[in-house]
């Protein structure tokens, strides 16, 4: 009988189990080309997919529209990633595990610049993990997160509430 192993820190291979939850999908990862340490991360992290799909994005937005939708994907979103959206980051994609990196306030950082709600996840099996939610930029913020999707995993979230004068 084959054992399952849990691994504790993302690898670089396609797929993979972390948190007791299993990825049977691809890897995705983002992470600004801006930023200090991108081209080894590049370098140890690249993976050009069979489908044509790379395993590197600039946004979050880019990294979903690469995943497929219930085969289990993963987008790993790096520590430091900060984004002020001016729309709403839909996740609309079934089974895809959007998971932030980091900790304290290294974790990556949305911010709603909009009037509107920042996150929405219209999808079932949606996971949303370890992000904070900065003050939004605008008193017209609705809400950080808008869940419409069945079955949706969301932990580790922190955040400001709404700005104001």
């Amino acid at each position: 009988m084959a054992t399952k192993l849990k691994i504790l820190r993302a690898p670089r291979s396609a797929s993979l189990s972390m948190i007791g939850t299993d990825y049977g999908g691809h890897v995705y990862w983002v992470k600004p080309t801006t930023a200090v340490d991108f081209n080894v991360f590049y370098q140890e992290r690249f993976i050009k997919y069979d489908n044509g799909n790379s395993s590197i994005y600039n946004t979050i937005t880019e990294a979903l529209a690469a995943a497929t939708a219930s085969v289990g994907d993963v987008i790993y979103v790096c520590e430091g990633y900060a984004e002020t959206r001016t729309a709403a980051l839909t996740l609309n994609k079934a089974g895809v595990a959007v998971i932030g990196l980091g900790v304290g306030t290294a974790r990556p950082a949305l911010t709603a610049g909009f009037a509107g709600d920042c996150v929405t996840i219209t999808a079932a099996n949606v996971e949303f993990r370890n992000f904070h939610f900065p003050a939004p930029t605008t008193d017209a913020a609705t809400a950080m997160i808008n869940v419409a999707g069945a079955g949706v995993t969301i932990g580790n979230i922190t955040g400001i509430g709404f700005g104001g004068s």
